[in-house]
Order: structure tokens, then C-alpha cells, then sequence
């Protein structure tokens, strides 16, 4: 129809939450030139999997075939690797999901950069998984540490409890 673009399924996803055949809106956007964006990867496996890669050539393989990103899109890296499990040594593809957490220069209206022409640092942040656990850390350790306060406290007073009853016989 007039006025309508059909999207590929790749597209449909990167608009968000629209499902298969549901109408979104848009419009244009002239976004500027971007110098850095910053990507998070969802799990560890990242990190693990591509520790002996050279990974700010990997994450640079992200920007190849996009011509812009949104702070709060999902990029995707692709990795070939053999499964362990399988006796006849096939090999399968890996998926890693990583969040774009932030783009430089960050228009506060559009959040998003172009990345045609232009080199654009690539950073990355701990993964979401990471900050998971580093949190049920720290909050083990600061109960811990409450709990430890409260049985300090339960002791001092117990021992004051004793020095007032041996006053009190002593007089």
C-alpha cells in the first residue's frame, strides 16, 4: 500500500516489540556521526569465548552491515565452534547478545549514531550476568556484615548485662 514499506524479518526485529504483520511507525531522523558506542554482552560467555581473539576486531565485525545504532539495540555476534559433545566432531554456531548501552555523540532525542564513513570506538562494558552476580555479592557480604553488627551487639550487651548484675551482687 501507499505510504507502507514491507521490512525483512532481521529489520522486524530491530524495531522492538512488533511481531510479524503488526504496523509500526517511523520517521526520519538525520543522525549525527558517531566516534564511540558501548556494548554490554549478556552473559560471560563472551568474555570466555573470545579471550584469546583479538576482540576489538571482533567487536568492530559488529558495525560491518549497519548503517546506525540505537542505544537499546541488540547486536549480535556470530561465533563457528565445535561441539565438544559430539562424537563425530561437527561443528555448530554460537550466538552471543550483546545490548547497546551507549553512543557518543548521545542526542538526547534520537540516541542513536551513524556509523557510515567513519571510525568508531568500540568499548565493552561487563556483562549483564557479571553485574549479576558482583550484586548478590555485595549484598551477601553487606548481611553478613549486619549480621555480624548485630551479634557484636547482642554480645556487648550481654556483657554489660553481666557487669551490672556483678555490681549489683558486689553491692
Amino acid at each position: 500500500d501507499e505510504g507502507k514499506i514491507g521490512v525483512a524479518g532481521g529489520g522486524v526485529a530491530a524495531v522492538g516489540d512488533a511481531r510479524d504483520g503488526e504496523e509500526v511507525s517511523g520517521r526520519y531522523a538525520a543522525l549525527p556521526t558517531g566516534s564511540k558506542m558501548t556494548l554490554k554482552p549478556k552473559t560471560n560467555d563472551f568474555a570466555k569465548d573470545f579471550a584469546n581473539d583479538d576482540v576489538p576486531e571482533v567487536l568492530e565485525r559488529v558495525r560491518i552491515g549497519r548503517s546506525c545504532v540505537t542505544v537499546g539495540d541488540k547486536v549480535f555476534v556470530e561465533r563457528d565452534e565445535a561441539n565438544d559433545g559430539d562424537a563425530g566432531g561437527g561443528s555448530g554456531r554460537k550466538r552471543y547478545e550483546l545490548l547497546v548501552t551507549a553512543v557518543r555523540p548521545d542526542d538526547e532525542e534520537t540516541r542513536a549514531i551513524s556509523l557510515l564513513e567513519t571510525d568508531v570506538e568500540v568499548e565493552l562494558e561487563p556483562s549483564e550476568e557479571y553485574e549479576r552476580v558482583v550484586a548478590e555479592l555485595e549484598t551477601r557480604q553487606r548481611k553478613r556484615k549486619e549480621e555480624f553488627e548485630r551479634a557484636k551487639e547482642a554480645l556487648a550487651e550481654r556483657e554489660r548485662e553481666k557487669l551490672a548484675e556483678k555490681e549489683a551482687f558486689e553491692e
